[in-house]
């Protein structure tokens, strides 16, 4: 019998799914650590517990699941789709639908009642989806050289902004600049400036 916890057996099965899609693991780890760190540090905004941080994660090691060097523009849909077409034990087809959306919504358009998927899901499903993908996409552009740069980040949380510390070694090249340009939807559903500092971190 089966002895591995369902926790396990999901991100086994999620890590199996991208390396049959040769999806680039290092990224995918570094922007999954990213995530979790944001989702964990802005718990008292986010409210969530610990099924969607575990969608959040899924999400994550996922993102980049659909990109080719033929379909680079369009890989976040193409993640999208890859991510309903599988067969991920231990997710719901719900759970798999709001993965797949929060993938999706990585980069370009922001979830927009439009698109097929987004409209099906219910209210909250929705206001989860738009909680994850926010943090999806500003940890990813946090690595945007895919060159995990980004040792860790630390949130301060005020009234009107929310304040990450970034802390990292030598000298980051567009991380910052991508990371506030994709926090577009993280002002949007958090109601809060997102203010990136870097905290360099000095090796003797």
């Amino acid at each position: 019998m089966d002895k591995m916890p369902v926790y396990a057996r999901i991100i086994a099965a999620i890590l199996e799914y991208g390396k049959a899609y040769a999806f680039e693991e290092g990224h995918a780890r570094q922007v999954t650590k990213l995530s979790l760190t944001l989702f964990d540090g802005l718990k008292e905004l986010h409210g969530l517990g610990k099924r969607p941080r575990l969608l959040l994660e899924c999400a994550a090691l996922l993102h980049d699941i659909g990109f080719t060097r033929d379909n680079k523009k369009g890989h976040h849909k193409r993640s999208m789709e890859l991510i309903l077409k599988g067969s991920l034990a231990g997710l719901s087809e719900m759970e798999r639908i709001m993965v797949a959306l929060v993938a999706r919504y990585h980069r370009k358009s922001l979830p927009s009642e439009s698109h097929p998927h987004y409209a099906k899901l219910d209210s909250n499903s929705r206001s989860i989806v738009c909680k994850l993908a926010a943090l999806l996409r500003i940890a990813d552009g946090l690595d945007r050289s895919h060159r995990s740069l980004v040792s860790k980040v630390l949130t301060v949380i005020e009234p009107e902004k929310v304040i990450f510390d970034i802390f990292h070694f030598g000298e980051l090249r567009n991380e910052i600049t991508a990371a506030e340009k994709k926090a577009d939807l993280f002002e949007i559903v958090y109601k809060r400036q997102a203010v990136f500092r870097k905290q360099i971190i000095k090796i003797d």
